[in-house]
């Protein structure tokens, strides 16, 4: 079993895959994505943290170029969850990819059995399944054997 806790970087898409076969994923809803996040206080819309807000704020002032890419990020694209305040970041951060049709996770720290909870959760409710390097599956089994390590 990988070490889980050295990852930075998780999935969550309908079926598995790798960079040749990615083309081949089924859509995620983007309308349940939007939901879910919605109703779990736990996580925090970009475009409504601080940083958000002041991008927002500024957005004029982002040459051309750069803007759209910023622009990409809100529209409930991404969002975060666990703020910590010595770094003054959140933790985890989502990003919902609608052309790679899947959901890419970056942590700033160690993932914890919690973050794999969560997400799993996420996973279910969007009818997905939550991955590693997009082959390797983490289900219930998965973290529970984590638990008992």
């Amino acid at each position: 079993m990988k070490e889980v806790e050295k990852l930075r970087e998780l999935y969550i898409a309908k079926n598995c895959f790798n960079s040749i076969e990615s083309k081949r994923l089924k859509e995620l809803d983007k309308n349940k994505w939007e939901h879910y996040i919605n109703i779990n206080t736990d996580f925090v819309w970009y475009e409504d943290t601080e940083k958000g807000k002041n991008i927002l704020r500024n957005i004029d002032s982002i040459p051309n170029d750069f803007r759209d890419s910023f622009l990409s990020l809100f529209n409930h694209t991404s969002c975060f969850y666990n703020y910590n305040n010595k770094k003054n970041c959140y933790n985890v951060g989502l990003i919902f990819h609608k052309e790679l049709k899947r959901i890419t996770i970056h942590f700033e720290r160690k993932i914890e059995k919690l973050d794999l909870e969560i997400l799993f959760s996420m996973a279910n409710y969007l009818d997905a399944l939550l991955l590693i390097d997009g082959k390797t599956v983490i289900d219930q089994q998965f973290i529970e054997e984590l638990e008992r390590k």
